[in-house]
């Protein structure tokens, strides 16, 4: 597995079919987390409150995507080595 391994894996809560899944989708997955964690914290930084808030629900949302991608990963390299040629 990756560097991460001894993080607990929040991908697990919000299962997707993420060893099924084409690279458009799962881009699209990422940047949808990426995006609503960006933009947590750049609306916590406008109000000057909540930014632990922030902080945490954009770093909970910052791992999900690296254990989605994770998980893509490791089941994209089982299928490429599958192949017979």
């Amino acid at each position: 597995m990756g560097l991460m391994m001894t993080s607990p894996d929040l991908s697990e809560v919000y299962k997707f079919p993420v060893d099924a899944m084409s690279w458009p989708s799962m881009a699209c997955i990422i940047e949808d987390l990426v995006s609503d964690a960006l933009m947590t914290l750049n609306e916590a930084r406008r109000d000057g409150a909540g930014l632990d808030a922030a902080f945490n629900h954009a770093g909970g949302r910052l791992t999900l995507s690296y254990n989605y991608l994770e998980r893509w990963v490791e089941a994209s390299k089982e299928r490429i080595n599958a192949e017979p040629f």
